[in-house]
């Protein structure tokens, strides 16, 4: 993703959701770099963002959550892949992990790329 293309799509958008459309870009731009990386058949993308994107749900949500599909899978090269794509635009992207309890009572970490910090004035 260019730096250009992320100016046109701020330039196309209605004023008040130029930052969401920019921030979109940056979503979209992710999944391409884990892709690329050949990373997302290893993870589940799902919540918000997964439903909007993948089953049109009209909600809009700033984070990209996956979950690993085996815990022997380490978190590094996916970090690595989502600052890298990042890095590209002097941006430095908020990666957290947690626990979250499944149906049948184990636990899955989760890793949660949240975009909501990036203000109008770092997509600039």
């Amino acid at each position: 993703m260019s730096d250009r293309l992320i100016r046109e799509t701020a330039e196309a958008a209605e004023p008040s959701q130029r930052l969401n459309a920019v921030k979109e870009l940056l979503q979209g731009s992710i999944l391409i770099g884990l892709a690329k990386d050949g990373l997302l058949p290893q993870i589940a993308f799902h919540g918000g963002t997964a439903l909007r994107l993948i089953h049109g749900l009209r909600r809009y949500s700033e984070d990209l959550d996956f979950i690993r599909l085996a815990p022997s899978i380490a978190p590094a090269p996916f970090e690595a892949s989502i600052v890298r794509t990042f890095g590209k635009h002097d941006l430095f992207p908020q990666i957290g992990h947690e626990l979250q309890a499944t149906a049948n009572a184990t636990k899955k970490e989760l890793l949660r790329v949240n975009i909501a910090a990036l203000t109008d004035k770092k997509l600039r």
